[in-house]
């Protein structure tokens, strides 16, 4: 059957800071203050709802300095060293276990032959371990590791393998060819597929990508289609009703950040707006687990904003940051909310007298209701 492809008129405009009605408010205006939880950081990544991951890097344009990992505990305020970039070792944290024991991350350093090495690490005993070896699996992100904690998505399966440790996960390996390896994975919240993408042309936006299905239960099988309306399209996450978020540039260039239902069966697709590029562009975007209520910044904004889907009035859940010092949001300024709603980590880019790049500052604000 043909892919289909449906965008309701949802021409959201991201102006103005108007509230939400009480009943659904996830988080008030201005909910508090932010707190400096390090400079020179980037890349936070919630470990259940009690720690955050995040790298620091504290090299400039004159020195390089080797990076090094982090795990911030939120009750206790006390930073663990995960690990250090080297020659050798260059840890790219991916993922967390949903209960927050293990973090999953990449050895970069250990690149050859077109392989890579795959860790994880401990928390309560800073024990590292390496459990499996495959493609790179970088864009892969949070989507190597399924909700339910037990499997792993590494791509195409390589030439070699290793046993894994117990506790074992079970690894997912792609069922498409080596030359068309994934550029994206989202798992489906009952773990029973995975979802991700393939391209043939970085870096342009008039590229058309495959949508490939990994489906593990009740039958295994892959599942391939192209979805020609979808031009140039990431995959973001999805949510608990099963719907996949992703953006994607229309024909006028415009950036689309669509939630869609895929049908396997029928190899199609059907989506519908969340937000759509207007004068500004969308930098950086989440969900609360009410599935109706998203987060995110613009180039242009002064705050972290909160919408509900399909209204049109956005309002700040952070004070303007420029209370904070002399900053700008970017696409390294990741916002990242925690799995039970309570807080919001995010970075700001921060300047200098002149306007000019310093380094990112990592931030974490209490997201209290009304």
């Amino acid at each position: 059957m043909v892919s289909q492809f449906i965008i309701p008129f949802l021409f959201i405009a991201l102006y103005g800071c108007g509230g939400l009605k009480q009943e659904k408010d996830v988080a008030k205006k201005y909910t508090g203050e932010p707190i400096l939880l390090s400079r020179d950081a980037y890349y936070p990544l919630w470990c259940g709802n009690d720690a955050l991951i995040y790298i620091l890097d504290e090299s400039t344009h004159e020195r390089y300095v080797e990076e090094e990992v982090y795990r911030y505990d939120i009750h206790t305020g006390r930073r663990s060293l995960v690990g250090k970039g080297s020659e050798d070792v260059y840890i790219a944290p991916m993922a967390c276990t949903p209960d927050g024991k293990w973090l999953v991350y990449l050895n970069k350093g250990s690149i050859r032959h077109g392989v890579l090495d795959i860790w994880r690490y401990e928390t309560s005993t800073g024990r590292h371990e390496k459990i499996a070896i495959a493609h790179d699996v970088v864009g892969f992100d949070e989507g190597i590791l399924s909700p339910d904690g037990k499997k792993l998505f590494l791509g195409k399966k390589p030439d070699v393998d290793i046993e894994m440790p117990e506790p074992k996960l079970e690894i997912v390996w792609s069922g498409i060819g080596i030359k068309n390896e994934p550029s994206g994975a989202v798992w489906l919240p009952d773990s029973s597929a995975v979802i991700t993408s393939i391209t043939s042309y970085w870096g342009r936006r008039d590229r058309n990508d495959d949508i490939v299905i990994e489906v593990l239960n009740p039958q295994r099988k892959t599942v391939i289609f192209k979805p020609d309306e979808l031009s140039s399209l990431n995959l973001l996450f999805s949510d608990k009703q099963g719907r996949i978020y992703l953006y994607f540039w229309d024909s006028n260039g415009k950036e689309h950040i669509s939630r869609c239902n895929v049908a396997p069966e029928e190899k199609a697709i059907s989506c519908e707006d969340v937000i759509v590029e207007k004068d500004h562009e969308v930098l950086e975007f989440d969900l609360f687990s009410d599935n109706e209520t998203v987060a995110f910044t613009k180039d242009d904004d002064t705050c972290v904003k909160a919408m509900r889907i399909g209204e049109k009035k956005p309002y700040c859940i952070t004070p303007p940051i420029d209370k904070l010092g002399h900053y700008i949001f970017t696409h390294k300024g990741n916002i990242k909310i925690s799995p039970d709603d309570k807080r919001l980590a995010f970075v700001l880019s921060r300047l200098d007298d002149a306007g000019e790049w310093i380094s990112e500052d990592l931030y974490m604000i209490e997201l209290k209701k009304d």
